[in-house]
């Protein structure tokens, strides 16, 4: 098994949960307001279906030998606060779909990045995090984004 299909493993396992929950979540548990995200149930998961783009977008960078995007911050900041602006109470049905394609698309795409990209020494910045590789950001920052948030929104469910 390659490097990047043992990744790609760990990445569904890891969105497992999550899809689980967008799933089974009903109107009052979608409209939930979270503190720790100052945002909705729904808010919440549609940023985490939306991060499957630019987690997409690196891999594609990788596997073309193209410099990865680098994300202050500040870009970070900017992007969530649009993002919450016009997600407040997105459908559950279309956050679901674009959860389900996103984690299809990036496990396909971590499948078929050679596993030399895994280790070359690119550093790829995600706001306070520096991966120093792309296997270190696929293991630390992008495989458990998605459960952070998930925790994020059970504790605001009790």
């Amino acid at each position: 098994m390659s490097r990047g299909e043992e990744l790609a493993l760990r990445f569904r396992e890891a969105y497992a949960p999550v899809l689980a929950f967008v799933e089974a979540a009903d109107d009052q548990t979608w409209s939930t307001f979270v503190p720790a995200e100052q945002a909705t149930v729904a808010a919440v998961m549609n940023h985490v279906a939306q991060s499957m783009r630019y987690n997409g977008a690196i891999l594609k960078a990788f596997r073309l030998g193209d410099a990865p995007l680098q994300l202050t911050q500040q870009m970070i900041d900017s992007f969530n606060q649009a993002e919450k602006a016009v997600a407040i109470e997105s459908a559950r049905n279309d956050v679901l779909e674009a959860m389900r394609t996103g984690v299809d698309r990036v496990a396909a795409s971590l499948e078929a990045t050679p596993d030399a990209a895994f280790t070359s020494q690119t550093p790829i910045e995600v706001g306070d995090h520096v991966a120093k590789d792309l296997e270190q950001w696929t293991v630390e920052i992008t495989t458990p984004h998605g459960a952070g948030h998930l925790e994020s929104c059970r504790s605001a469910l009790g």
